[in-house]
């Protein structure tokens, strides 16, 4: 799965990456995410692998496309999941060779893909890439967003919470 953007992308693909989980409980789920959104990956439900890209922050650049070619043709992978339109997205996915390359219908670009799935101009992106889901047969659909920041990070929240509540 590849997601661009920054920390809000990252985390609107929760859903999916939670309900690719359920669906094929068995399967290597590897997401390739902004940078900025490294500190995320230890909590995304769902990851095997978590790979932070520089290139997937903001927006993809063809030097940037060039870099996320390069981790999905060393990973030989047999699906990709598109979380995005960006054209230089999907030529990556299709020069690395992916046999099935499924993300959202909509510009030009969508010849690139084998499968499409629906995007309304004014859905919110989770529900967009949740729809991506059933075009790989995984038809459970988990809504609701999740992340888990380890009990160290819980920990030391509620320690400042309780600071600057003065401790009551």
């Amino acid at each position: 799965m590849v997601v661009g953007g920054g920390i809000t992308e990252t985390l609107q693909a929760t859903p999916l990456l939670r309900s690719l989980r359920a669906g094929a409980p068995d399967a290597k789920i590897t997401l390739l995410c902004p940078e900025a959104a490294s500190a995320l990956c230890g909590g995304l439900p769902g990851a095997d692998e978590a790979v932070p890209l520089r290139a997937l922050d903001g927006h993809l650049t063809a030097p940037g496309a060039a870099r996320v070619w390069l981790e999905l043709r060393r990973r030989r992978l047999g699906a990709v999941l598109l979380c995005g339109r960006s054209g230089l997205l999907r030529l990556a996915a299709y020069l690395a060779a992916v046999p099935r390359r499924a993300g959202p219908r909509g510009g030009a670009s969508a010849l690139l893909l084998t499968d499409r799935g629906e995007a309304a101009a004014d859905d919110n992106p989770a529900a967009t890439w949740l729809r991506l889901a059933p075009l790989l047969g995984v038809q459970s659909q988990l809504h609701a967003t999740r992340y888990d920041p380890g009990a160290d990070a819980r920990s030391q929240a509620t320690r400042m919470l309780f600071e600057r509540c003065g401790g009551e």
